[in-house]
C-alpha cells in the first residue's frame, strides 16, 4: 500500500529498550527536526546510562491545555509545547492514529490520557519523561481513574458525546469549536439524548429544545421544523447532513433516520454566511455516525402500539489489526402502522461506512446511505369538525382518514453517496474536501379534500398523482489556517461552496367521488389520470464563495467575523410540453460578526450579528425578476458551564430577527405583488441540559417566540401573528438512576413538554387552545444489555395544529419496548 512520505520526526532510528521521541517543546531555533531530535534522544539515553538525578525531576503539575481532534503525530507536538515535558514514543505507534481534543487546565497525565483515549495507546511514566505504548491485548489500561474522570470532557465536533451535553460543534462555525466560544445559538441533540428517548425522527428529536416547534412535513413525508418562526426544512434550503445539502426539494428529501446519526444540530437564526441559500430562522445540521477504531456491536429491537416492529443493527471497528482501514455498518428495518389505521411506516435503511487513515495527516471517509420508505398520506381535515362544531355540533372522529385505503401512499427511495476528505498540511493548515451525490425518487398518491358548501358533512375529493424526481450534487472546498501573533490566535477558513440539483415534478388528477365525513363509505375507484399543466423540470445551481476568522485574544476574548457572496441560478419549464426555460438569476452577499467574552467561573456572554438570504421566484408588473428574500438577525446571550460540575450547560439568549423583501400585493396592479413586506420574529429562549447531581440528567427549555407581519400593502395583515408559532414553549425531561436506592441496573424518566396558544393564519386569527403532554420511560441495563419501556403522551391527550382551513390531530399515546445488546 502506497503511504505519504514520512515526516521528518517520522525518520528519527529507534532502539528496543528506549522509544524514540516524536513530540518535543519547539526550540525555537531553525534546526531540523530530526537532528534536534536525535540530539534530545542522544541526551536522554547518556543521562539514562548515567542515572543522572536531574531526569527524575517531577513534571509540572498542570499546565492549560488548547489542543483540538486531529493527527495524534501533531497532537502530541503540541501536547509537548504547552506541557513543556518530555515526551518520547516509537514513530511508527502513532502512524494512522487520531487524537482526542484535550481543553482547559489539568494535569499533564490527565491531559494525555484523553488525548490518547480511542487510539489504542497509554501512558507510563520514567520519571520526568512520559512514555507512549500500545494497550496490552487483555485491554488493560493505565490510570483507569483519570480516563474516567476525563471521558465527558473528550469530544470532536463529528464524533460520538457521551451524556446529553455536545462541548463542540462545527455546524456554526465550519470548525472544530468549542460552543462556548461560539457566538450563535446552537442546539445539539446528541445520540444518547435520542436513544435515551427513542426518538424516531428529526421532528421528535426537538422536541425538548427551545424556540424550535415540530411540524408535520405532509404527513411526516420529509424533515420539516419551525425555528424562531420560520420554517426550516430542504425546499427552504436549511437541511445539510455532515456539512453539505441535502436537497432543493422538500417532497423528495426524505426523512433522515435517527438511528444513523451522530447527533442532530440547529444552528438558530440567519446563518447564510457559511451555507449559503437558507430560511431566516436558521440551518439544521445532522451528523452521520463514521467508523471508530473502537469496536461498535450493537443490536437493538423494538416492538409497540400501532404494530411497530423494529431492528437496529450498529457494527465497525478496524479491518484488519494494524489496518489503515477502518468500517462501521448501521441498517435498520422498521414495520409499523400508524394512528391512521389505513396506513403505514415501513422504512428499510442501510448505511455502510469506510474511514482511510494512510498517513497521521490524510483520511477519507465514504459514507453511503440507501433507504426505501413506504408511508401512507392523511390529508388534514376540514375546521369544522375539528378547531370548530361541525354541523349540529358534531365532532370528526379523531384520526378520520379522507382517502382510499387501496391508493393512498408515498414510497420514497433515496440513496446518497458522500466523500469526506482532509488532509493536514503542516501544523497550521488543513485542506478539507467534502462531496455528495444525491439520488431520490417520490412516488406519492394522496386525496385532497375540501366541504362540500351545499352539504357540509360532505367532502369533495380528488385524487393526486405526483412524481418527484431529484439527482443532485454538493461539494465543499475549505482551507482552514491558524497562526498566533503574540497572545493573540487566528483560526481562518476560506472555501467554496457548490450545489446542483435536476428535479422533475410530475403531476396528475384524477376524479374520486365524494366521502361523508362522519359515515365514510371506502372503496371508491380513481378516474383517469389527467396531467396538470404546473408539472414542471427544474435546474438550480447555487455558487458561494466565503471567508471566516476566528480570532483568540488571549484566554477570554473571541471574536468572529465573516463574509460571503452567492451566486444562484434556477432555470424551469414545462414537464409535459416543450416550452422554452426560464431563467432566474440570484447574487446576495452576506456576513456575521460576532463576541464572547469567557468570563471567570464558566460565564460566557456573547453578542452576534447575522444575514441569510432565499431566492424570491416571480416578476413584478413591470417584469423584473424578484430579490431574494433577506433575513437579518441580532441576538445577545449567555451561556453558563461551571468547571468541574459534570458537563451541566444553561444559556440563554434574546434575538430578534427580520426577515425583508416579502412579496405583498401592488397597490397599483393588484394582480402582481411587490417586494415591500416584511416579518419579524423577536423572542428570548432558554435551555439546560446535562447532570444536575450524580445521578440524575435533565433536558430543560423555555422558549417565547412572537412572529408577525410588520409590513404589508394589506393593512388587515399587519400584525398578524404567524400560523402555528406559540408564543410560549416550555419542556422538562429527566431521568435518574436509582443507585443511591440500591436499584444501580435501574434508570426512570419522565417530561412534560407544553405548547401555548396559537393562531390558525387566517385573516380571522381563530385561536389554537395550546396542550401540555407528558411522557416516560423506565429503563434496565447491566452488562451488554439494555431494555427499556418509553411511553409518548402518557395521558392520551388530545391536541391539534391547524394552519389556514384545515387541521391535524397530534400523535396520540405510544408505546415502546427495546431490548439492546451491546458487546
Amino acid at each position: 500500500m502506497n503511504r505519504q512520505k514520512p515526516r521528518a520526526a517520522d525518520t528519527m532510528p529507534s532502539q528496543p529498550s528506549q522509544p524514540a521521541p516524536s513530540a518535543l517543546p519547539d526550540s525555537g531555533i531553525g534546526l531540523p527536526r530530526h537532528a534536534l531530535a536525535a540530539a534530545v534522544l542522544a541526551m536522554a539515553t547518556l543521562a539514562q546510562m548515567q542515572m543522572q538525578p536531574a531526569i527524575a525531576q517531577v513534571a509540572p503539575a498542570a499546565a492549560s491545555f488548547d489542543i483540538p481532534a486531529q493527527p495524534l503525530a501533531d497532537a502530541l507536538a503540541q501536547f509537548a509545547r504547552q506541557s513543556g515535558v518530555q515526551l518520547v514514543y516509537a514513530p511508527d505507534l502513532v502512524q494512522g492514529r487520531r487524537a482526542q481534543a484535550v481543553q482547559g487546565s489539568r494535569s499533564t497525565d490527565a491531559a494525555l490520557a484523553e488525548l490518547l483515549r480511542g487510539s489504542g495507546l497509554r501512558m507510563r511514566r520514567d520519571g520526568a519523561t512520559l512514555v507512549l505504548e500500545r494497550v496490552p491485548a487483555d485491554g488493560a489500561a493505565a490510570l483507569p481513574e483519570v480516563r474516567v474522570a476525563a471521558e465527558a470532557e473528550v469530544e470532536t465536533a463529528t464524533g460520538p458525546v457521551r451524556g446529553l451535553v455536545a462541548r463542540r460543534s462545527a455546524s456554526a462555525t465550519k470548525t472544530d469549536t468549542p460552543i462556548m466560544e461560539t457566538p450563535q445559538t446552537i442546539t445539539v441533540v446528541t445520540a444518547e439524548q435520542m436513544q435515551v428517548q427513542r426518538v424516531r425522527d428529526l421532528e421528535q428529536a426537538f422536541e425538548y429544545a427551545a424556540g424550535v416547534r415540530p411540524v408535520s412535513g405532509y404527513s411526516g413525508s420529509y424533515d420539516a421544523i419551525v425555528s424562531r418562526g420560520f420554517q426550516a426544512n430542504a425546499g427552504s434550503g436549511s437541511l445539510f447532513a455532515d456539512g453539505l445539502k441535502v436537497s432543493d426539494n422538500s417532497w423528495a428529501s426524505g426523512k433522515q433516520e435517527p438511528y444513523g446519526l451522530e447527533r442532530v444540530e440547529m444552528v438558530k437564526g440567519a446563518a447564510s454566511v457559511l451555507y449559503g441559500m437558507s430560511a431566516p430562522g436558521g440551518v439544521l445540521a445532522t451528523v452521520s455516525k463514521r467508523p471508530m477504531a473502537d469496536a461498535v456491536r450493537e443490536v437493538v429491537v423494538e416492538a409497540g402500539t400501532h404494530a411497530h416492529k423494529q431492528i437496529g443493527v450498529d457494527l465497525g471497528g478496524v479491518v484488519a489489526p494494524g489496518s489503515d482501514w477502518t468500517w462501521r455498518l448501521t441498517a435498520l428495518a422498521r414495520d409499523s402502522d400508524t394512528p391512521v389505521r389505513e396506513l403505514q411506516n415501513d422504512t428499510v435503511y442501510i448505511a455502510p461506512a469506510l474511514h482511510w487513515q494512510p498517513s497521521a495527516a490524510t483520511s477519507l471517509t465514504l459514507l453511503l446511505q440507501h433507504q426505501k420508505r413506504r408511508l401512507g398520506y392523511s390529508f388534514p381535515l376540514p375546521q369544522a369538525g375539528t378547531l370548530l362544531p361541525g354541523p349540529g355540533g358534531q365532532r370528526v372522529a379523531r384520526f378520520r382518514f379522507v382517502g382510499e385505503p387501496a391508493y393512498d401512499r408515498q414510497d420514497v427511495q433515496q440513496t446518497t453517496l458522500t466523500a469526506l476528505f482532509e488532509h493536514q498540511v503542516n501544523e497550521q493548515a488543513t485542506l478539507r474536501q467534502g462531496v455528495r451525490l444525491f439520488d431520490s425518487e417520490a412516488d406519492v398518491f394522496f386525496t385532497s379534500a375540501t366541504l362540500d358548501p351545499a352539504a357540509p358533512t360532505r367532502l369533495e375529493r380528488r385524487a393526486i398523482d405526483e412524481f418527484e424526481r431529484v439527482r443532485g450534487f454538493s461539494s465543499d472546498t475549505s482551507w482552514q489556517q491558524r497562526w498566533r501573533s503574540g497572545d493573540v490566535a487566528h483560526t481562518l477558513i476560506a472555501g467554496l461552496d457548490y450545489t446542483r440539483f435536476r428535479s422533475e415534478s410530475e403531476w396528475y388528477s384524477r376524479t374520486l367521488a365524494p366521502l361523508d365525513l362522519y359515515q365514510p363509505q371506502y372503496g371508491a375507484v380513481p378516474g383517469a389520470p389527467v396531467p396538470q399543466a404546473f408539472s414542471s423540470t427544474s435546474r438550480r445551481w447555487q455558487a458561494g464563495l466565503y471567508v471566516q476568522d476566528q480570532i483568540k485574544f488571549g484566554e477570554r476574548w473571541v471574536a468572529l467575523a465573516g463574509l460571503r457572496h452567492d451566486w444562484s441560478d434556477y432555470r424551469s419549464r414545462p414537464f409535459f410540453t416543450p416550452g422554452p426555460w426560464s431563467a432566474e438569476r440570484t447574487d446576495a452577499f452576506t456576513g456575521r460578526v460576532g463576541v464572547v467574552y469567557l468570563a471567570p467561573g464558566g460565564w460566557a456572554p456573547f453578542a452576534g450579528y447575522s444575514q441569510s438570504f432565499q431566492p424570491q421566484g416571480g416578476k413584478d408588473a413591470q417584469g423584473q425578476r424578484f430579490k431574494p428574500t433577506e433575513g437579518e438577525q441580532m441576538e445577545i446571550g449567555v451561556r453558563w458551564q461551571p468547571q468541574g460540575e459534570g458537563g451541566l450547560l444553561l444559556s440563554a439568549a434574546a434575538y430578534e430577527l427580520r426577515q425583508s423583501n416579502v412579496l405583498t400585493t401592488d397597490p397599483v396592479n393588484p394582480q402582481f405583488s411587490v417586494q415591500t413586506g416584511q416579518a419579524r420574529s423577536r423572542g428570548a429562549e432558554l435551555e439546560v441540559r446535562g447532570p444536575v447531581t450524580r445521578h440524575l440528567e435533565v433536558v430543560g427549555a423555555y422558549a417565547y417566540t412572537d412572529r408577525r407581519i410588520t409590513r404589508s400593502n394589506r393593512p388587515a395583515e399587519i400584525g398578524r401573528r404567524a400560523a402555528e408559532v406559540p408564543y410560549h414553549q416550555a419542556s422538562l425531561w429527566g431521568h435518574y438512576r436509582l443507585a443511591a436506592w440500591g436499584l444501580p441496573a435501574w434508570t426512570v424518566g419522565a417530561g412534560v413538554r407544553y405548547t401555548g396558544d396559537m393562531v390558525d393564519g387566517t385573516a380571522n386569527a381563530t385561536r389554537v387552545a395550546g396542550y401540555g403532554l407528558v411522557d416516560a420511560m423506565l429503563a434496565w441495563q447491566d452488562g451488554p444489555w439494555r431494555v427499556a419501556l418509553n411511553v409518548r403522551n402518557v395521558a392520551d391527550k388530545e391536541f391539534l395544529t391547524c394552519n389556514g382551513n384545515f387541521c391535524r390531530h397530534g400523535n396520540p399515546r405510544s408505546a415502546t419496548l427495546s431490548a439492546a445488546y451491546r458487546w
